[in-house]
């Protein structure tokens, strides 16, 4: 009688394996509202970057902001971006965007 996690990863439709403490099964929980094909090719983009966290919090930390930033995988760009602040310029700051290049916040 354990006090619960632990588990060994795999399973889960992304194929199995796992970055570290992340495995197919917390990855396909986090993200279970894109599709199974979708959420399996994301895991095996993260796994091919040979990132590693360090421990749960950062692993937790990273999760939580990919999900933020990107409602939950189902998009790879802010859905405002054309019209979020165009002009970066100001009398508070003297760097000029590139042109045709959007900067976004975190």
């Amino acid at each position: 009688t354990g006090t619960g996690g632990g588990g060994t990863g795999g399973g889960g439709s992304s194929g199995g394996g796992s970055v570290g403490v992340i495995t197919s099964s917390i990855f396909d929980c986090i993200f279970n509202t894109i599709d199974a094909t979708l959420r399996a090719n994301r895991f095996n983009g993260l796994k091919a970057t040979g990132w590693t966290p360090a421990n749960k919090d950062e692993a937790a930390v990273f999760l939580a902001h990919v999900f933020h930033e990107t409602d939950g995988l189902k998009t790879m760009k802010e859905y405002c971006a054309p019209g979020c602040c165009p002009q970066y310029s100001g009398s508070w700051c003297s760097i000029s965007a590139a042109p045709g290049k959007l900067y976004y916040g975190r």
